[in-house]
């Protein structure tokens, strides 16, 4: 497995463990959001192609929204805000991890990698 593919597992682990918090302390959603990412984490395991076309839509999609939150808490800093702080620090944070998450899966070693994997779990069947 390429070293970045096991960095960008260990970041979506995070993301779960923060999900599964977020759960704990009285959010329901925390819990989907880490069982569908735990999910995930298993398609990315397994090489599957699907799952990797998945989580590079979703991170375009993270990109988009992080890059709104960001403007917004330039915005709101303006106005002297710790608010926009607390704002620009989680969509920096967003975009950074999307960013990754989409330059690390579309790299040919981490495609070549979930490739040969996905064909080692059909033929091992």
């Amino acid at each position: 497995m390429p070293a970045k593919l096991r960095v960008l597992v260990i970041v979506m682990g995070v993301g779960i463990l923060l999900n599964i918090a977020q759960g704990l302390a009285g959010s329901g959603m925390g819990w989907v959001s880490g069982v569908v990412g735990a999910a995930l984490i298993v398609g990315v395991l397994r090489g599957s192609e699907g799952v990797r076309t998945l989580l590079i839509g979703l991170a375009a999609l993270g990109l988009v929204f992080g890059a709104i939150g960001l403007a917004l808490g330039v915005a709101v800093m303006a106005l002297g805000a710790l608010v926009g702080v607390l704002l620009v620090g989680g969509s920096a944070v967003s975009v950074g991890q999307n960013a990754f998450m989409i330059w690390c899966l579309r790299r040919p070693d981490v495609q070549q990698w979930m490739f040969n994997k996905s064909l080692k779990d059909v033929e091992g069947l």
